[in-house]
């Protein structure tokens, strides 16, 4: 289970292709967002067009890890 005390968020405030996976978020967050994708104790959070989905993006150390929420 992912702990949440401790991280900060950076939130991107346009709308998100939900169809997106961890290299085209990754992809946001250094081209658009300019921040490293692999900075550790960041959580980076993505909407949808209607605010209905989340996905999250961690990098974890040893790889990525992306949450969905629907």
């Amino acid at each position: 289970m992912l702990s949440l005390a401790g991280y900060n968020f950076y939130l991107y405030t346009h709308n998100t292709d939900m169809r997106m996976g961890i290299n085209g978020l990754s992809g946001i967050v250094r081209n658009i967002m300019n921040q490293d994708p692999l900075n550790r104790g960041v959580i980076y959070l993505f909407f949808n067009g209607r605010r209905t989905q989340v996905k999250m993006l961690v990098f974890e150390g040893d790889g990525h890890a992306l949450y969905n929420k629907d």
